[in-house]
């Protein structure tokens, strides 16, 4: 198996053939991006592909240009925990609460 995931493209190939060639439907950080094969329960393999977006918090309504996309707005996004967040945006959401609250305090 080879597969190239580049800024913005993916490119898989099977023992030579080419299974996806792909633009995504925005830009990746490769560098931050990977990918595995694990094992489900019942003993297949599957390729799991785990992006880092070039332009972070952001929703895409498809992965690849050419999958059906989805409606975004109808995405309801979990509560997250700050401890999930990366150190960057947990500054950032941990200043943004400390000047809520002293903006409350007065």
């Amino acid at each position: 198996m080879k597969i190239d995931m580049s800024v913005k493209s993916c490119k898989l190939a099977i023992k030579g053939e080419e299974i996806i060639n792909e633009p995504w439907h925005a830009s990746i950080k490769t560098d931050d991006s990977l990918w595995c094969i694990e094992e489900d329960s019942d003993g297949r393999r599957c390729l799991q592909l785990s992006l880092t977006k070039l332009k972070g918090q952001c929703w895409w309504s498809n992965v690849w240009e050419s999958s059906e996309k989805i409606d975004t707005g109808n995405v309801e996004p979990e509560n997250s925990k700050l401890g999930d967040l990366d150190g960057e945006t947990r500054g950032v959401v941990e200043k943004m609460m400390f000047d809520q609250q002293q903006k409350q305090k007065g």
